[in-house]
Parts: C-alpha cells; structure tokens; sequence
C-alpha cells in the first residue's frame, strides 16, 4: 500500500517538474452533449459572435438543450435583430406573424420581414409581400417585393407572383411565364399549376403530353393533389390511356404524400374492383377523412350506413360521419344527413332540419339536395304542400345539371295542357344527358 502511494506521488511530481505546464482553455463539461452544445453558443453569445446568437435563440424553439421557450427564443431574436443580424430578423417576423412566443403583430412583422428583406434574405422579401397582400397595403409594392425575391431565386415567390397573374393582376403569359420559373426551381406547386393551364389551353397552348409531365414532375417531388390527378386521369383515359393499376399507384402515392382526396379516391378504387385487398375502402376513406376530406368522410359514412364492405351497419355513426363532411363544405353529406333527418334513420325525424340541410346542400350546388328539397315541398313534409315552389327546386337541380331531376319534372309537366311542350323539352333534355327514365318517358310522347 506505501509502496503505491509513493508511486502516484513521483508521477504527480515529474508532471510538475521543469516548464510550467500549459493549462488547458476552459470548456464546458456536460454530460448531455446538446446541453453542451448550447453552453457553448450562450459562450460565444456573450462574446456577441451573432450567428451563435440566432443558434442559442432557436434553441428555445425546438428544446435541444434548452427549454422551450418561444417568449425567451422572440427576445433573443429581437436583440439578435437589432445588431443586424439578417436571419434573426427573419425568424422575428415569423413569430410575430403567427403569434409564437409574441402576440400576433402584423406591423411588427412587416418591420422585421423588411429589416431581413433589405439585408438580402429574399424568402423575407416574399413573407412581406404576403402580409401586404392580406393586410390591402400596397399591391404594387407587393409585385415588386415578390419579383425580387423570385429573382433571387426563391421558388415560392415566383409562385406567388404567378398566382397573382393568373387571377387578373397580369397576363396569362406571364402567369406561365412564372410558373414555368418556379417549376424549374423545383417547387412542385408550380408544376402542377402550369400543368392545369397546359392541359386544358387556360391562355397558353394546349398540349396534354407536356402537362402529364408537368403532373409527374410535380408528383415525383412531392406535390399530392399531382398524383392524384394523374390517377384521375389514368382510371378515366382522358389524355392518356386508361390503366387502373397506374392510377392506383398515383392515387396511393397522393394519399402517402397526405393529400386526402388521393386517400378517398383509392377507397373508391378499391370499393369497386371486388379485389381482396389487404387495405379497404373503409381504411382508406378513413385516412381520407383523416386528412380533411369531406368525401372520404361522406363515404365512409355510406358504408357504415348499409354496413357494407367490412363494416358494421351503424346509422349513428353514418349521421356522425355526414354532419362532419357536411360541416367541412361537402355537399353530398349534407344532403345525406338531410336524408337521415327526413327518414328517421340513425337520429329522430325532424322535417325542418332535413329541409334546412337540403337547402344547405342545394346552396353548395349538391344537386341531390335541390331534388329532395322539391320532393318535401311536393309532399308537405314540415311545410304546406306547394306544387309551385317544388317545381321551381327541381328546375333549380335540373339546372344544377341533375338529368332525373329534369326527367321527374318533364314527365309531370308533359302531362298537363299548359306546359306539355317545356315537359317534352326537358325529357329530351334529360335523355340527351343519358338518363333512362327521361328516354323512357319521351319515347310515350312519340
């Protein structure tokens, strides 16, 4: 034992002796290397090096070795800001807008968005004109701002000012111009914006070839409402032949990418091809209602209505699923629960709230609703029957373009003196448009 302590003592000794040993500079000892990290920049925060500044203050956004704290990260920025650092500025505006860490301050934005702006950060430029736009400040210096900022190559700006264009701020040539600009600087919206002019000649030369690249290029990187097109027009051949497998694919790629309509169109494929799929029509019109759209949930709540496809018969839950899609701006489920209230099915009945939800339906332009709004009217259901006002909201879905509607109302009108020749005119109207009972009842006319 003597002997080893006298061992330790010599080396300690000889690491002393001669030159005074050097001594390491001081660094931070942690056991979490983000707590490190962090200590780190706070260091040469205070040594005012302004990029470790903007580090530390985002620090506080995303919790990795400091608390998160958007207040505290809105602070650091604002004095970050202040000492002209360009992107600290940036970040300020971006808390102010959306209100994180800061009450939500558009002029304050515009403040820290322009400081940015002037200091070369071109998505700054573009954020700014954004809030001109929205705030009916100076359109022309919202142009100009967003020319800039595309000029220096920021995709989205481009796209902004060529969505500008398209709705009547400019031409149409320059609004392909620009999205032909952003398309090539990989922002795939844009490539799905030039694609939809392309295809249908909206200003510039139609050519369906160029705009299936167009959908694919912005599929391939990333934009889902292209895939689901793409899939749209493969199920139904319109300007490519028709392969439901290819639009399988694109409708599945659109749904992965969290597009919602892919998801509820996959479901139609699948509910149709009575294929034994692992994945069904219920699953998938479930992540379509997941991801927001309204159809997804409408049908969806079809299946759970008939109890169809895998799924148990529950009206309730059908009502539920309705009133949602309904609430979200679909009118096909408002016009379905319209149906539940009238029937009594799945919820009590109650005429006045199926006649509002048709109303609402027929309002969204959901033909169906217009139709069954009449047939109450004609009835007398939850108000005095009236063979006027009926005839009115089935012309109003006629209108609408709801071929049975215009047949229904021909075939009563063909029967009477007074409007026998507008009868025959819509029932040939109806069976022009393929409907059946409309041919049916023109042919007893011949």
């Amino acid at each position: 034992m003597r002997l080893r302590c006298f061992a330790l003592f010599v080396v300690f000794l000889s690491a002393c002796a001669g030159q005074k040993v050097r001594e390491p500079a001081p660094t931070v000892q942690t056991r979490d290397p983000a707590v490190s990290a962090a200590m780190e920049l706070q260091v040469k925060c205070d040594a005012r090096e302004l990029d470790a500044c903007d580090a530390l203050a985002m620090r506080y956004l995303d919790g990795k070795g400091a608390p998160i704290d958007p207040a505290e990260a809105a602070r650091r920025f604002d004095l970050n800001c202040e000492d002209g650092h360009v992107d600290s500025c940036y970040r300020l505006g971006l808390l102010a807008a959306s209100g994180i860490g800061v009450p939500m301050n558009r002029e304050r934005a515009q403040r820290a968005y322009r400081k940015a702006c002037d200091g070369g950060r071109s998505q700054a430029c573009n954020d700014l004109a954004v809030l001109l736009s929205k705030e009916g400040g100076n359109e022309e210096e919202a142009l100009a701002l967003y020319r800039t900022s595309c000029d220096d190559g920021s995709g989205i700006a481009c796209f902004n000012l060529a969505f500008r264009y398209e709705r009547g701020e400019g031409s149409k040539a320059s609004a392909a111009e620009y999205y032909t600009k952003s398309c090539d600087l990989e922002y795939a919206a844009a490539c799905n914006s030039l694609g939809l002019m392309v295809r249908y000649g909206d200003g510039v030369p139609k050519d369906a070839a160029r705009a299936v690249a167009l959908y694919v290029r912005a599929c391939e990187g990333g934009f889902g409402a292209s895939c689901n097109n793409l899939g749209t027009m493969y199920l139904n051949g319109a300007d490519v032949a028709a392969d439901a497998a290819s639009a399988a694919i694109y409708y599945q790629k659109a749904c992965n990418l969290g597009f919602g309509r892919g998801c509820t169109n996959m479901g139609h494929v699948l509910e149709h091809s009575g294929a034994d799929a692992s994945t069904t029509a219920a699953d998938m019109y479930l992540r379509g209602c997941d991801r927001g759209d309204a159809k997804g949930c409408s049908n969806l709540g079809v299946l759970y209505l008939r109890g169809a496809h895998g799924v148990q018969k529950l009206p309730d839950k059908a009502v539920e699923l309705f009133s949602l899609a309904c609430t979200r701006g679909f009118g096909a489920g408002c016009s379905n629960v319209g149906l539940m209230f009238e029937e009594g099915t799945g919820v009590s009945q109650n005429y006045d709230k199926a006649r509002e939800l048709y109303q609402q339906a027929c309002e969204m332009n959901e033909v169906q609703g217009c139709h069954n709004l009449g047939l109450m009217t004609e009835a007398g259901k939850g108000v005095e029957a009236n063979a006027g006002q009926a005839a009115d909201q089935f012309m109003a879905a006629c209108e609408k373009g709801n071929s049975y509607s215009c047949a229904y109302l021909g075939a009563k009108w063909a029967r009477t003196a007074d409007k026998k020749s507008f009868g025959k005119e819509l029932l040939d109207r109806a069976c022009a448009e393929g409907n059946e009972f409309g041919c049916a009842e023109s042919k007893k006319l011949r």
